[in-house]
Order: C-alpha cells, then sequence, then structure tokens
C-alpha cells in the first residue's frame, strides 16, 4: 500500500504542475498576441529580418514613442540644431499626427522664437491652443530654469504640464530650448500607459509570481493528499483512530465526510467486535450448560450396561433422570430457538387489547395449579377499579411471566417463596412490578440480568438447570411491545422486575380475557 500511496502523490503532483504549465502559457501566448498587435506584419520579420525588427522595435519606435521622439531630436540637435526649424526633419516622428507622438506636444525655441511641431489646425488642436491662450503670462521656463514653471496653472488650462526640457545652443550662439508637454490624464489612463510602457517588466514579474504560488500550491495540494492517501490507507488496516485535518480548499470539501464515515467505520468495528464477543461467550456457555446434562445421561447409561445398576427400583429412577435430562435439553433448544426467532424478527406477533388485570388474575390462578409453583405464594395487587388495557400477544406476554417467576424459583433461595405482582398506572405507560423475596442479586448487576448468558457468579453450581437465556427472551419480547423492562432490588432484599408497556384507553369488558 505504501508504494500506491506514493504512486498516487506523484500523479497528484504531476498534475498539478502540468496545471501550472498551462497557467504559465497563457501569458506566454498573451505576450505573443501582444507583440503581433503593435508590431502589425513586422512581427514575421523576426525570421526574415531580425535586425530591422531590433532597429524599430526594441529601439524605442514602437514600445516607447515619447522616448523615441526625445532621442531623435537630440540626435538632430547633436547632428545640425539649425535643422530643428525645417519641417521636414519631424517626418519620423509625426507622421500624419496632427497632435501626436503620444500625447506629447513638443515646443522648438531659439531665443525668444518659439516652434511647435505638431499640427494644431484639427478640431482638438484648436480647442489646445484656446487653453494655452488663457494662460498669463510666460508659459514656458526660462533657459537653465527647468524647475521654475507655472504647471499648475498650465495644467488647469490645458491639461498639459512641462514634462521635459532641453537646453542647448546654436551654432550662432542662440540659446535653444526643446519642450516636450505631456498630457495629464486620469489615473487609470496613466496605469494602462505604465503597463504598456513597462509590459515585459510586468510581464517577468506575473511569471515570477506565478512560478512561486503555483509551486507552493503544488506542494500545498501534494502534502495535503498524502494527508487524505494516509488516512485511507490506515482505514484499510482497520485503524480508526486518526482523523482527517485539512481546513484548506479544495480537499476541506472532503474533510468531514471522510471523518463522519470513519467514525461510523469505528462505531461498526466496535459493534463487530461486541457481536463477536457476544458470540463466543453465547457459544462458550450454552456448550456448558448443554453438557452438564449430556454427561449426566451418558453417566447413567453407562452405569445400565455396564449392570451397575440391577436393582429394578433403581433402573425406574435412572430412566427417569434420563428422562428428566433429556426434557432439560429439549427445553434448552426451545429456548435458544426462540431467542434467535426474536432476535432475527423472524417471530410473529399476534397483538391483542386486553385488560391486563384480568390477564394476571388468569396467568396467576393457573399457576397456582402447576406443580413446579406449589411451594410459592402469589401476591397479587391492582386496583379492580382501574381499567388496565393494553395491546399485547397475550401467550408471548405470559412467556416473560413464567420466565421471571422460573428465575426467582431457582435463584431465591427460598424455601416458601413469595412472588409479588403490582400494577398501576404510570403517565402513559402501564407499570407492571414483580418481586421475590429472595437473596437478591448485587446493584452493580442489575443491568446486567438481560444479557444472554450473563451469570452473576461465574462459579455458579451447574446443578440449577437451565438455558440462561430466560431474561434476555423476556426483553427481546417487551421490546416488540414498544415497552422496556427494568431489574431492581425489592425493598425486602429481593429480586425484583419492572416492565413498562404502553397504555391504551379502551373501557370495553368485550376485550377482557377471563
Amino acid at each position: 500500500m505504501f508504494f500506491s500511496k506514493k504512486r498516487y502523490a506523484y500523479r497528484f503532483r504531476n498534475r498539478a504542475l502540468l496545471i501550472w504549465f498551462v497557467m504559465t502559457l497563457l501569458p506566454i501566448v498573451v505576450l505573443i498576441i501582444y507583440v503581433a498587435i503593435i508590431s502589425g506584419p513586422e512581427v514575421f520579420n523576426l525570421i526574415t529580418d531580425p535586425q530591422s525588427v531590433n532597429e524599430r522595435v526594441w529601439q524605442l519606435q514602437k514600445w516607447n514613442p515619447d522616448e523615441f521622439a526625445f532621442r531623435y531630436i537630440n540626435s538632430v540637435i547633436l547632428e545640425d540644431p539649425d535643422r530643428l526649424f525645417i519641417e521636414s526633419t519631424y517626418k519620423p516622428i509625426i507622421g500624419d499626427s496632427a497632435i501626436k507622438p503620444g500625447d506629447a506636444i513638443i515646443l522648438v525655441r531659439k531665443d525668444d522664437d518659439v516652434k511647435a511641431i505638431n499640427n494644431f489646425k484639427n478640431k482638438e488642436g484648436q480647442k489646445i491652443v484656446e487653453g494655452f491662450n488663457k494662460v498669463t503670462g510666460p508659459i514656458l521656463p526660462e533657459f537653465g530654469g527647468y524647475y521654475i514653471t507655472k504647471n499648475e496653472e498650465l495644467f488647469n488650462e490645458t491639461g498639459y504640464i512641462v514634462a521635459r526640457q532641453f537646453d542647448f545652443y546654436f551654432d550662432d550662439g542662440g540659446k535653444g530650448s526643446v519642450f516636450f508637454l505631456a498630457k495629464v490624464i486620469n489615473i487609470p489612463s496613466q496605469i494602462g500607459k505604465f503597463v504598456v510602457n513597462y509590459f515585459i517588466a510586468l510581464f517577468v514579474i506575473l511569471i515570477i509570481l506565478m512560478i512561486g504560488f503555483f509551486l507552493y500550491t503544488a506542494d500545498k495540494l501534494t502534502k495535503n493528499f498524502n494527508k487524505v492517501v494516509t488516512i485511507i490507507d490506515e482505514v484499510s488496516k482497520e485503524n480508526f483512530e486518526n482523523r482527517l485535518d485539512i481546513m484548506a480548499e479544495p480537499l476541506v470539501h472532503i474533510t468531514d465526510p471522510l471523518n463522519a464515515m470513519i467514525e461510523k467505520l469505528a462505531e461498526a468495528k466496535a459493534y463487530r467486535a461486541s457481536i463477536e464477543s457476544d458470540r463466543s461467550a453465547f457459544i462458550s456457555n450454552f456448550t456448558h450448560d448443554i453438557k452438564t446434562p449430556l454427561t449426566s445421561i451418558r453417566v447413567q447409561i453407562e452405569a445400565l450396561n455396564d449392570g451397575v445398576v440391577k436393582e429394578p427400583n433403581q433402573i425406574v429412577h435412572y430412566y427417569g433422570n434420563i428422562q428428566k435430562k433429556l426434557l432439560e435439553i429439549d427445553k434448552m433448544m426451545n429456548e435458544l430457538q426462540l431467542f434467535n426467532e426474536l432476535e432475527t424478527d423472524a417471530m410473529s406477533f399476534e397483538f391483542e387489547t386486553v385488560d391486563l388485570k384480568f390477564f394476571f388474575k388468569d396467568v396467576i390462578e393457573e399457576l397456582q395449579f402447576d406443580p413446579l409453583y406449589k411451594t410459592t405464594h402469589f401476591d397479587y395487587i391492582v386496583n379492580a377499579q382501574e381499567p388496565l388495557f393494553a395491546l399485547i400477544d397475550p401467550s408471548k406476554f405470559k412467556r416473560v411471566t413464567t420466565n421471571i417467576l422460573t428465575n426467582s424459583t431457582k435463584y431465591a433461595k427460598q424455601e416458601h417463596l413469595v412472588f409479588k405482582i403490582a400494577l398501576k398506572t404510570t403517565g402513559h405507560f402501564i407499570e407492571i412490578e414483580m418481586v421475590d423475596n429472595g437473596i437478591g442479586i448485587p446493584d452493580a448487576e442489575l443491568e446486567n440480568v438481560f444479557i444472554q448468558y450473563y451469570r452473576i457468579d461465574p462459579a455458579r453450581n451447574q446443578q440449577v438447570a437451565g438455558s440462561g437465556l430466560g431474561l434476555a427472551i423476556c426483553r427481546s419480547i417487551i421490546s416488540r411491545h414498544n415497552g422496556y423492562i427494568r431489574a431492581f432490588k425489592g425493598e425486602q432484599g429481593g429480586f425484583g422486575i419492572r416492565i413498562f408497556i404502553p397504555k391504551l384507553g379502551g373501557t370495553d369488558e368485550e376485550y377482557f380475557i377471563n
């Protein structure tokens, strides 16, 4: 499983890196499209004439026209300043544009003579000229006085400021200046211009950030995925101690469902272990209990076969004992079958509306004539005027009563057993209390008596015949009646059982069992 987990982690990481590669490729495609748009057909000269591309694109003509114009004029000044007053000099940077290149107005001054190389004949140009005419006093800084400007008034009237000033001397000694007046626009536009001018730098920074982000994300996703695989690996080994603790996207959405599944599996494992323990104890106890009468039968049959017993009275006695033990085994098998049918819901119930005060009256009268209970005194307490109707299966409910009585007969250790049955209403339930005058059981054991084959004293003598399922059967039957059963210690120290079943509101005596 370790190698499988490692393979899954590598596969997940590789997919994350593939996503990163695709996301990195997209900005490159954007860059290529951007270069193609601003370069036009010249982009294809990258292969046929790369030098021309270098001259025209990488020398700022396309990327930064303002800078290109400044450098061009500077080269003209170095070669022949007098050419600045010749209109054809500016064709490489002006072309057919009326106001541009870029958003700049370029002014050339010789002493007091000023010339604008831009064409202001269109509407936009005339509007700009009108703005300049509103400015009072000198507009341009003096020779060598770049820092003394009227930029605030100039900006308010025209939207332009003096961005650059380059001072020089003409060949005849005259003072010359070149001014770049930049159009100041709103901040978003400035940001847009900044992005255009510094696209390459921004693009490189973007790529670096994306690489860092995707490497971090891929590493984090890989670690979180390893956590998931580790948890699943532990679950496959039936180790349900650990829980997933991922709180980051996108795997956070599987944390709660996976932990809930692990909780259920842990509960199922504990339940299965409990069932296995109960099954093991069940088989062990049942085998032990059935082995006792079988051993007695085997010993007595061997004695008869070996001729050890010869007297007719003894032979009859031995056969009587064998028959008694066989009846005990038959009863144990019947109890086992009944318990299995109750636990698997295979047993059907036939419910009737019955007044329990008459039901228990009849049951007690029948038991009083049973030789098994000839030394038992029955004490029946009930309000004769109060109807106690309930929906029960009479035969199954009678089985509950006889099982509880049989349990008291076996373990009360009283020569004269007193078995009290009391009925009363408790809220929406009918409370049935059965208690004997026996030795009782410790309080700590009261909740355990309904567990099949549970022994309060593990060293209990095996002379007491029984299947060990009597009270467990009572609990199953009462549960099918939508009631519940509890054990308690009587006021005189005996063992008692309280049964609560839902009460009905009927009063018609046609439902009575007489």
